[in-house]
């Protein structure tokens, strides 16, 4: 039960109270006021900690985006230069100064049909034939008979070919006339002066029983001025041998 007060003028204490209520409103309070209340809440709605978890949510997908996009560029840009994109680096193996794999010019070529089993002579006006860029001329040796290696008299007649100079070379093309026709090529030693013998010689490569053109490439790169194609073995020519030498190509 409620109890009265009354005050010292006699008036009702309760009923001043309900007074002030009435003068201030029959609103209700909110459920959470004062500077702590959470901010960005709807008005009149009340406020859910779910929102700024998705808010957050959507601020991390941005950034992860963001940040898979940078990797992405760079990833590209590095893959460019790997590649040999136009940021690359010229390779280290490449070097400008290497030394071309084509044709030596040959700039003197000469018989040798050395003694005591030769005379020196073996068509030697016709040597230039064999270097001179036309398949259609050649270099022929002597008639030889009665067996393929000169006939049993000598063990082989060839060509000298003049480099010029010292040159580095590994392989060579000689194009022959006739089968079976069996070469050798031999190099001179560096510094020595033009062959007149196959003596003291290194032989490089060999081809045995070839006809047309043979392709040598030589056991190692060697170093030299004077190379000899020499003949080991002739094809037939009628009732004689006779070795045909078209063309003869030097390469580095």
């Amino acid at each position: 039960m409620a109890t009265e007060r009354r005050t010292s003028d006699g008036s009702d204490t309760s009923s001043a109270v309900r007074g002030i209520h009435s003068s201030q409103g029959t609103g209700s309070l909110p459920p959470v006021w004062g500077p702590d209340a959470p901010t960005g809440a709807d008005e009149g709605e009340p406020w859910s900690g779910e929102d700024s978890s998705r808010d957050w949510l959507k601020l991390a997908a941005v950034v992860g985006v963001l940040i898979a996009l940078v990797v992405a560029v760079v990833f590209a840009f590095n893959l460019g230069r790997s590649s040999g994109g136009p940021s690359a680096q010229p390779s280290e193996s490449t070097s400008p100064s290497a030394k071309p794999a084509g044709p030596v010019r040959i700039a003197a070529v000469s018989d040798l049909d050395p003694p005591p089993a030769g005379n020196g002579e073996e068509n030697g006006d016709e040597a230039p034939q064999a270097a001179d860029g036309n398949p259609g001329t050649a270099w022929k040796t002597m008639e030889y008979y009665g067996n393929p290696k000169f006939g049993l008299l000598k063990d082989g007649v060839g060509l000298v070919l003049d480099l010029g100079s010292e040159q580095e070379v590994s392989s060579a093309q000689v194009t022959v006339v006739g089968s079976p026709t069996s070469l050798q090529v031999l190099a001179a030693p560096e510094g020595s002066s033009k062959p007149t013998s196959v003596d003291n010689l290194r032989r490089v490569a060999t081809a045995n029983g070839v006809g047309g053109k043979t392709d040598l490439k030589f056991q190692r790169p060697v170093t030299t001025r004077y190379l000899v194609v020499w003949l080991t073995s002739l094809p037939p020519d009628g009732g004689s041998y006779r070795g045909r030498i078209a063309e003869i190509v030097v390469r580095h």
